[in-house]
């Protein structure tokens, strides 16, 4: 049983990550600054993250597979 829970906990962590990173980072001043001046590709990164089948994403898609070209 307490191999079982273990997995658990690994689970959790493991899905926490990424919250725990961002947290993180914003709490240092480097990386909120970077993000608010990167502009457009920041925002796109992070809805195409979170919805990857939002129209924003897809024509992100476009655009870098068109310059790819």
């Amino acid at each position: 049983m307490t191999h079982f829970v273990y997995r658990i906990l690994v689970c959790i962590l493991i899905f926490f990550i990424p919250i725990i990173c961002l947290t993180l980072f914003n709490f240092i001043g480097e990386f909120s600054a970077i993000r608010k001046n990167s502009g457009l590709d920041y925002e796109v990164c992070y809805n195409c993250l979170f919805n990857p089948n939002k129209e924003e994403c897809t024509d992100a898609v476009e655009i870098a597979m068109a310059e790819k070209e």
